[in-house]
């Protein structure tokens, strides 16, 4: 499939995922809020999962794993773990680890791949594990994570509620890896964060409130292809999310937002 081809696909596939919402309308979005509500976070993306809930394509975490839409942070990603001496890397969430089967590491590298989604766990183990890569059933917002020296969280944060996130970056910090990278939508016509449930989806800008997290990254490179809305993979080192965490959470903390003990430091 050439390059066209490919666009021409991912284009009809994401234009059908607009027209379904269309028609569906405003009762079909409270009927799916209500079960959101209703839900723990393994039940939603366990949903979402099994009746293919972010379109069926080549993967079943939907278009924006596919081969095509993942040709950048295949070729980021080893200028990444070569530049900073990474030699392990904590995948969270990993999905059906689609397009992280086209990437041949370093004999050294180490890889972890993370999902909360059990059949998607088993089924990795099945075909992937080997004693280069292991896979581990855990949620991302209220287990440890495994510490590495990198963790990778592409096209997730954008599907949690403000809560959620925060509880995720705390578990990255206490991990105690060095380094994360993570998506970010970029804001050119300075759209504003907004919360929502976990399982759905909207723009979500890292560098603007609540989060805030700082402008001056390590690395960041465009991840997306033409309809999806434009986003970047953003690399951060530890101390930065710490501070910019902390500070966030303590202005959250104080406006009611956020209950204190979520705090990651006193405040």
């Amino acid at each position: 499939m050439n390059l066209d081809e490919g666009n021409s696909k991912v284009r009809r596939l994401f234009s059908k995922t607009l027209y379904f919402y269309r028609r569906n309308g405003l009762r079909a979005a409270l009927r799916r809020a209500v079960s959101l509500i209703s839900k723990d976070r393994e039940s939603i993306f366990t949903d979402i999962y099994k009746n293919s809930l972010w379109g069926k394509s080549e993967s079943l975490s939907g278009i924006g794993s596919s081969e095509l839409a993942t040709r950048e942070i295949r070729a980021h990603l080893p200028v990444i773990l070569s530049t900073w001496n990474l030699m392990s890397i904590v995948d969270a969430p990993c999905g059906d680890f689609n397009w992280m089967k086209l990437l041949t590491l370093a004999p050294d590298v180490n890889y972890t791949g993370i999902d909360i989604v059990p059949d998607l766990i088993s089924n990795n183990i099945k075909k992937y594990e080997d004693s280069q890569h292991r896979f581990i059933l855990a949620d991302l917002a209220a287990d440890p994570l495994p510490k590495g020296d990198i963790v990778l969280c592409r096209d997730c944060l954008f599907h949690f509620s403000y809560n959620d996130i925060f509880l995720f970056l705390k578990n990255s910090i206490s991990s105690g890896t060095p380094f994360l990278l993570t998506t970010t939508h970029k804001n050119d016509k300075e759209f504003q964060n907004v919360d929502v449930l976990t399982g759905e989806f909207r723009l979500l800008d890292l560098f603007s409130a609540p989060f805030s997290l700082p402008t001056d990254v390590v690395y960041r490179f465009d991840d997306f292809i033409s309809p999806q809305p434009p986003r970047e993979m953003c690399l951060w080192n530890r101390d930065q999310i710490i501070t910019a965490v902390a500070q966030q959470q303590r202005v959250c903390a104080r406006c009611g937002y956020l209950n204190q003990s979520m705090l990651l430091f006193d405040s």
